[in-house]
């Protein structure tokens, strides 16, 4: 997952004018990412812009296969 960000950071700072990996770990979209990883409809937990930006960019929903259990 983080090479996926990596290769996208550039992409983000350009989007919102700045770095999001503060939003990623302690703002809302953390919360919202959490919700991300633990349901298996994730369609509903998209709240944010920085949130559809992750999921739909560089998001390996791979990662979560296990994580609602």
């Amino acid at each position: 997952w983080y090479r996926q960000y990596d290769a996208h950071k550039e992409d983000f700072i350009e989007r919102y004018g700045n770095s999001t990996e503060q939003w990623l770990f302690h703002g809302e979209l953390y919360s919202s990412l959490l919700m991300l990883l633990s349901t298996v409809n994730w369609l509903g937990c998209r709240q944010s812009e920085s949130a559809e930006a992750i999921i739909h960019d560089c998001f390996n929903r791979s990662h979560a296969v296990n994580c609602g259990n």
